[in-house]
């Protein structure tokens, strides 16, 4: 079930099945802009950024189709992390607190004005993402008000490898054994079992350039695996919190982070411990990571 603006029934559907897809949010000249910073970005291969399946600095790595290996984290700030970014992570955060956006997360949170945007991700073509729901690694408290957002940034073909979710994996409990949640392969295998017990329910449905799909922390979703991989899935992730609610480090560990950062109209978007700027006035010192592999309790 897909919706032209947010509803009644977009806010019901998503809650009643844990996700819902908003049609052309994102204008394509937006987009367009976007896509044209980063191809100018991809002829400078000693470009370091940070690389989310390494969790490293690394310099850019463009496989044979043209196309970067490692999507890159905290997109919406990558500029703090690298000020040669700075076009590129504008407009990036133009994108994520596009006003058309935000009025989806506000029709399903009450109408709440303002949002902490944590763990923004830029894909260039699909990484392979194991099934899980959000609330492993991060969460709301109150958990499950945390919203998080897939916006394709251009018409994503069948064989590129698609995003799914599970229907109404939000209402279900999904029970763990203390070694599950204290090991990430574990948990994974977990919910890899739940779903191949739930196919029925899974869907990935056509995303074109521009639309949004919204999905819960308690929602499993994963990306199906590419068939072709000449071609490219270029899109955003990013996990949004109504500012009323606290930002936890997931629903096994409630900590508590702080979420100082940068503010585009009504979104925060999240800094990081290891952001560096040359910008004395910020104060990054203790603020956590945003973007992190579940770390064993100790």
């Amino acid at each position: 079930m897909f919706f032209a603006k947010p509803s009644k029934d977009f806010s019901r559907f998503y809650w009643g099945n844990g996700w819902a897809i908003l049609r052309n949010v994102i204008a394509s000249s937006v987009i367009d802009d976007f896509t044209s910073i980063y191809q100018n970005l991809l002829s400078n291969t000693d470009l370091q950024y940070k690389a989310m399946t390494t969790q490293c600095m690394q310099p850019l790595e463009i496989n044979s189709y043209g196309y970067i290996v490692h999507p890159i984290a905290d997109v919406a700030i990558s500029d703090f992390i690298n000020p040669h970014l700075r076009v590129f992570a504008e407009k990036a955060r133009c994108i994520l607190s596009a006003e058309a956006l935000v009025a989806g997360l506000r029709q399903l949170h009450r109408q709440e004005e303002f949002y902490h945007a944590v763990m923004s991700m830029f894909f260039d073509a699909n990484a392979g993402t194991p099934a899980h729901r959000d609330d492993y690694y991060l969460d709301s408290l109150p958990s499950g008000n945390l919203t998080a957002c897939w916006v394709a940034l251009e018409d994503i073909n069948e064989e590129a490898g698609r995003f799914y979710v599970v229907s109404k994996s939000n209402l279900d409990n999904i029970s763990l054994t203390d070694e599950q949640i204290r090991n990430a392969d574990l948990y994974e295998q977990a919910v890899a079992s739940y779903v191949s017990f739930n196919k029925a329910r899974v869907s990935a449905p056509a995303l074109l350039k521009g639309d949004v799909l919204y999905w819960n922390s308690k929602t499993v979703h994963g990306s199906l695996k590419t068939i072709n991989p000449s071609l490219s899935r270029k899109s955003f992730t990013c996990h949004y919190i109504p500012r009323s609610c606290k930002y936890v480090r997931n629903v096994y560990q409630p900590i508590v982070r702080p979420c100082n950062g940068l503010e585009v109209g009504n979104v925060n978007f999240r800094f990081t411990s290891n952001v560096k700027s040359e910008d004395s006035s910020l104060n990054f010192s203790q603020l956590g990571r945003s973007l992190s592999a579940f770390e064993n309790f100790t």
